[in-house]
């Protein structure tokens, strides 16, 4: 299933503006979209005891450009909370930190959290003499 036909481009969905928004950037960017195998892309879920099942959606968006080795967003919706998840794993020879985002919902309050990991070993980045 595609991310359009989702909740996830919709306004009842918390993080729906932000997944807009990173769609709508590297679209700017010759972006193509990566196809993600259908069991992957979209699935639904129930949690919880009998009286207090719920339902939870996840979906997964991926993508690829000339600078960007793979791009992706899992957003998942829940009654109870909701995530966007989104790393990007740029081309090594740029040199440039994987990105990670998360933006979390729960009951009681919201958390973000950005991640910056190396894309080359150390050793690889720098002249072995600025390392001694």
């Amino acid at each position: 299933m595609y991310i359009e036909k989702t909740i996830f481009l919709k306004n009842e969905w918390r993080w729906s503006k932000f997944q807009k928004y990173i769609i709508y950037k590297l679209d700017q960017y010759d972006f193509q979209k990566y196809k993600i195998p259908s069991e992957y892309s979209y699935r639904e879920s129930n949690y919880g005891s009998g009286k207090n099942n719920k339902n939870a959606i996840l979906c997964t968006w991926a993508g690829k450009n000339h600078r960007i080795n793979f791009c992706r967003s899992v957003c998942i919706n829940s009654p109870s909370y909701c995530v966007l998840n989104f790393l990007i794993i740029p081309k090594s020879k740029y040199n440039i930190p994987f990105l990670g985002i998360d933006f979390v919902s729960l009951p009681n309050y919201h958390l973000i959290v950005l991640d910056f990991q190396p894309s080359l070993n150390i050793s690889k980045q720098f002249d072995k003499d600025l390392l001694k």
